[in-house]
C-alpha cells in the first residue's frame, strides 16, 4: 500500500521508512531530510516545520485509513472496500486538520502514531463516511487532529 501511494506522492524532504498495527493504533515511521531546509538565508538548525508535519500527518492518515478500510477494522468501511483501491484513495477527502506544535523536533526519523477516534456512518443516505483521527509525531512533540470523508458521491467531486 505505502509503495503504491508513494509512487504517486509528490517529491518531499520526507519518505516512509516502516508502518505497522498494533492494538487500535496506526504508526509509521518517517525519515526526514531536515537539512535540505539549510541554505545561506536561513542558516538555523533544521527542524520540522509545520508545513512537513502537515505533510506526514496527512500521507500518514491516508495509508493507516486504507489499511483500516481493506482490514475491516471497523464495519462500517465494509461498503468502501467492496471498491477498487485506486477508487477509495481517490474518495478521501481531508475535511479538518487541527495541529499543535508542542516543542521542537530535530531529529531525523520520527514516528506518527495515529488512532481513529470515531466512525460516523452515513453511507446508506449519503454514500459518506466521516472518520475522526487523533494523532501524535514524534512522541507527543506535536499532536494532530483531523477530520476525514470517505465521499462516493460523483455528484459531488466530479468525474
Amino acid at each position: 500500500m505505502i509503495d503504491e501511494v508513494s509512487a504517486t506522492w509528490t517529491p518531499t524532504p520526507w519518505k516512509p521508512v516502516g508502518a505497522e498495527y498494533t492494538g487500535g493504533t496506526y504508526v509509521g515511521r518517517y525519515s526526514l531530510d531536515l537539512e535540505s531546509g539549510r541554505t545561506a538565508r536561513s542558516p538555523h538548525r533544521p527542524l520540522l516545520h509545520g508545513s512537513t508535519l502537515y505533510q506526514i500527518t496527512e500521507y500518514h492518515a491516508l495509508i493507516s485509513l486504507l489499511f483500516a478500510v481493506y482490514n475491516r477494522h471497523d464495519e462500517a468501511f465494509e461498503k468502501v472496500a467492496e471498491m477498487p483501491f485506486a477508487e477509495v484513495r481517490r474518495r478521501f477527502l481531508l475535511a479538518t486538520m487541527r495541529v499543535q506544535l508542542m516543542k521542537p523536533v530535530f531529529v531525523d526519523e520520527v514516528a506518527v502514531r495515529l488512532s481513529i477516534e470515531k466512525v460516523t456512518d452515513k453511507w446508506e443516505r449519503h454514500q459518506m463516511l466521516f472518520v475522526d483521527l487523533a494523532s501524535d509525531v514524534a512522541d507527543g512533540s506535536h499532536r494532530c487532529d483531523l477530520s476525514v470523508c470517505v465521499n462516493a458521491r460523483d455528484d459531488l467531486i466530479g468525474s
